[in-house]
């Protein structure tokens, strides 16, 4: 386990979210975006950490799904979905 200074990454990481969410007090929702596979990175780490810090709010997610591979490997693929994956995501944060 990292400590910085007496405490955990996990306590920095809190700090910090809580500090970030509380800029959006009004928010009805969290929504977050990733574009790596759902299987390769973060959210499944971070999503319980910002529905815990979220204040009852609920938490949503956009990612590509679960791929052995962070990449399709084919540019014209990519561009298709990484233009997909935005247009999801900023199309669920706009009312």
């Amino acid at each position: 386990m990292l400590r910085v200074v007496g405490r955990t990454a996990e306590e920095i990481f809190a700090e910090t979210l809580s500090t970030v969410l509380d800029n959006y007090s009004t928010a009805e929702e969290i929504l977050c975006a990733q574009e790596e596979p759902d299987n390769l990175a973060a959210l499944a780490f971070v999503i319980p950490n910002i529905t815990r810090l979220a204040g009852g709010r609920p938490v949503c997610s956009v990612k590509r799904s679960a791929s052995a591979s962070p990449a399709t490997g084919y540019a014209k693929a990519h561009k298709i979905g990484q233009k997909a994956l935005l247009s999801i995501a900023f199309a669920a944060a706009i009312p």
